[in-house]
């Protein structure tokens, strides 16, 4: 069914406007991900991501992609904690939204586990030199 679905989600690849084939570049990257297509998924969320640098949500997915997938590279650990904090920045957060502080809260559970995967990357590095 996956197949299915990548098949007619990629027949409409660049038949609409950009924010719509970014967001089915994302889609296919989710789906991808999902099924175990990982190098398939990456390289949909970087079109999705060279298409639109300015969305945040983007970002995000690629960033937690990396990470779930870095595979013992740093080099990965490092550009999924930098996509995830240039996502905040993009982000228009609005504190007096009623979602702010869960919102808040769940970006900084999820870069604390990024910067953990990276401290225990140089600590293992460490120790094995």
């Amino acid at each position: 069914m996956a197949a299915e679905v990548i098949a007619e989600v990629e027949h409409w690849l660049g038949r609409f406007d950009l924010d719509e084939d970014t967001f089915l570049q994302r889609l296919l990257g989710m789906i991808c991900d999902r099924i175990g297509r990982l190098a398939e998924a990456e390289a949909h969320l970087r079109v999705a991501l060279a298409q639109r640098p300015d969305q945040a949500a983007t970002r995000r997915v690629l960033a937690l992609h990396l990470h779930e997938h870095a595979g013992g590279d740093r080099a990965r650990l490092v550009e999924a904690l930098e996509l995830w904090d240039s996502a905040r920045r993009i982000d228009a957060v609005d504190e007096e939204d009623e979602d702010f502080d869960e919102e808040d809260a769940l970006f900084r559970e999820i870069r604390e586990d990024l910067v953990e995967s990276l401290r225990l990357h140089d600590a293992a590095a460490e120790a094995a030199e």
